[in-house]
């Protein structure tokens, strides 16, 4: 690992002049699960560390009107409890992340800013529809989700901002969403994920939806033509299987030899869209306003 100078500031002020001093220099050091293991291996060699984790501003989480605010450093651990109940696909996915140790330590905005295309967090994020926060010496700058992500292991943050933020809006009642994965041993990476979010009218029939590919080593990817295909329509097995078909021919993943097929990948992502989808729908069903599933 190379040598590195170490920062430990007590306020978002005081990194963000560290970031705006330092540059494409620094990094900052979240719950570290991702960054000390590729400075380990030599993947990454910031000569600058900025600590976040004495920023108790920035690991509450809250209610704001009709989203929740949650702070970038907020740990998975604290999700379950903080994050309602309405916000299905958060739970599932907390559920399957790593192990203990990374649940205890990870933070979402790391995972976010980290931008891993086989994560699990980002593409839980877009199909939530988020807005990102961040930071820099200029002030505050708000970013929607889908301009966040700009392929793997990059986003738009500039070199002198930090995330500061991510608010996920709380849809009224019929709204539900889930989170499905397939990997090779449970907490592993995921070889492909869906993450689905739906709302519905009072008739039942869906208003919006957001079907969010991982795993395929892109980074989140929302399938356009799936979701403009399930607007307008009632709940069905032949509406789930359709869109899951079309979730299906929508991705174009590679052939590889540690994790299949391109034909064994769009086969998983069809039936963990058909999964997500329908479990969404079901909780969209379900829920009776912003504080339950």
């Amino acid at each position: 690992m190379k040598a590195f100078e170490y920062h430990r500031p007590h306020t978002v002020s005081e990194a963000v002049e560290l970031l705006s001093r330092h540059q494409y220099e620094a990094r900052i050091l979240a719950g570290g699960q991702s960054l000390l293991n590729m400075m380990k291996w030599r993947l990454a060699a910031p000569s600058v560390l900025v600590d976040a984790n004495r920023l108790a501003e920035l690991s509450s989480i809250r209610r704001e009107d009709s989203a929740v605010r949650i702070g970038a450093m907020a740990r998975y651990r604290d999700l379950p409890s903080g994050v309602p109940e309405s916000c299905g696909a958060i739970h599932d996915a907390v559920a399957v992340i790593a192990d203990f140790q990374v649940r205890n330590l990870g933070t979402l905005g790391g995972s976010c800013c980290q931008a891993d295309p086989f994560g699990d967090m980002p593409n839980v994020v877009v199909a939530l529809g988020a807005e990102m926060t961040a930071s820099s010496v200029r002030g505050e700058r708000q970013i929607s989700v889908d301009n966040f992500f700009l392929g793997p292991l990059q986003t738009t943050l500039e070199p002198d901002e930090m995330l500061c933020a991510i608010r996920l809006p709380l849809g009224a009642a019929r709204t539900g969403s889930a989170y499905e994965k397939f990997s090779w041993r449970e907490g592993d990476f995921a070889i492909v994920s869906v993450a689905a979010a739906i709302g519905l009218d009072s008739a039942g029939s869906a208003v919006s939806s957001r079907i969010v590919i991982g795993g395929l080593g892109l980074g989140p990817v929302r399938l356009g033509r799936t979701e403009e295909m399930i607007i307008g329509a009632d709940k069905g097995a032949d509406v789930i299987k359709a869109a899951a078909d079309q979730a299906s021919r929508e991705v174009h993943p590679e052939d590889d030899r540690i994790y299949g097929s391109a034909r064994y990948k769009r086969e998983l992502v069809r039936t963990l869209t058909a999964k997500a989808l329908a479990r969404a729908w079901n909780r969209a069903e379900n829920h009776k306003g912003s504080a339950t599933r």
